[in-house]
């Protein structure tokens, strides 16, 4: 999670938590090194993947965005 430069390729089996190790990857990056979101690349497979990749990333670590109670 803390590699923060030059590009990493995460392959793994299903449900070993690769989404979750990118979003805290992304979120390490973006909080503790001051890295613009807009200038990280993540690459998926498929738009449902991109979409969930974004909520959990705003969710985790954007609360900007989150609604309020």
């Amino acid at each position: 999670i803390k590699h923060a430069e030059g590009a990493v390729n995460l392959i793994a089996t299903a449900g070993s938590g690769k989404t979750r190790t990118i979003i805290n990857r992304i979120g390490y990056m973006t909080r503790a090194l001051g890295i613009a979101p807009e200038s990280i690349l993540a690459v998926t497979f498929t738009v449902a993947a991109a979409r969930e990749m974004k909520e959990r990333y705003i969710n985790s670590f954007c609360t900007c965005f989150r609604q309020k109670n």
